[in-house]
């Protein structure tokens, strides 16, 4: 069971940092522009 919590944090976080860096980039670009 533990196991499983800490696997689906894992996958929780890099998709939090996915659309973290996704979010930031848009607003580097639009900063830029």
């Amino acid at each position: 069971m533990k196991g499983n919590l800490t696997a689906s944090f894992v996958i929780l976080d890099q998709s939090l940092n996915f659309y973290l860096n996704k979010i930031t980039k848009n607003l580097n670009l639009l900063l830029l522009t």
